[in-house]
C-alpha cells in the first residue's frame, strides 16, 4: 500500500472527484437532463481537465530546470496526471447504467455524487489516519475534507448560477 500510494499522484485524484461533483452538481440542476449528455460533459470535461493539468505539469517542469520537453517528459506527466481522468469511472459505469435503462439519471447522478464525497470523506480519513492521528480525529478531518470538497463544490454552482 504505502508503495502505492508513494507512486500515485493523490492530488490528482483527490482534484478530480471534486471537479466530479462540481460536473454532476451542474447537470443535475440543468433543464431536461439525459444520462448520454451528463456522460459526454463528465467525460470530457474530466479529459479537457487532465490534459490542462499535464500540460501546466510540462511546461512548469521545463521553467524550473531549464530543460528540453522530451516525448518520455510529455508522457511522464500525462501517466501522472490521469487519476484526474480516472476519477470519471465510477460515473461512467453509473451514467451507462442510465442509458440502458437499469437505473434513472437522477438515481445514476444522486450516486455518482454520494461516492464522491465519500472519496473526498476517505482522502480525509486515510491522510489523518497516517499521520497516526486519533480515531475521533482521522473522522473529523474526514468529514473536512468532505465538508470542503462540498463547500467548493457549492461555491462554483453558485458562480455558475449567477445571472450577470
Amino acid at each position: 500500500m504505502r508503495a502505492w500510494l508513494a507512486r500515485s499522484n493523490l492530488a490528482s485524484a483527490i482534484y478530480g472527484q471534486i471537479l466530479l461533483l462540481t460536473i454532476l452538481g451542474v447537470e443535475r440542476n440543468a433543464d431536461h437532463v439525459t444520462p448520454e449528455a451528463v456522460l459526454i460533459v463528465v467525460l470530457m470535461s474530466q479529459l479537457v481537465f487532465w490534459l490542462a493539468h499535464a500540460y501546466a505539469e510540462t511546461l512548469g517542469h521545463q521553467l524550473r530546470s531549464e530543460s528540453r520537453i522530451s516525448g518520455e517528459s510529455i508522457r511522464e506527466v500525462m501517466v501522472r496526471e490521469w487519476p484526474i481522468a480516472q476519477s470519471a469511472g465510477p460515473t461512467v459505469v453509473l451514467m451507462t447504467l442510465a442509458i440502458v435503462g437499469v437505473i434513472t439519471t437522477p438515481t445514476a447522478t444522486d450516486i455518482a455524487t454520494g461516492l464522491a464525497v465519500v472519496s473526498l470523506f476517505a482522502w480525509g480519513l486515510a491522510a489523518a489516519r497516517r499521520s497516526h492521528d486519533t480515531p475521533a480525529h482521522q473522522l473529523l478531518v474526514g468529514c473536512a475534507s468532505a465538508g470542503l470538497g462540498l463547500l467548493i463544490v457549492a461555491l462554483e454552482l453558485a458562480i455558475h448560477n449567477l445571472n450577470v
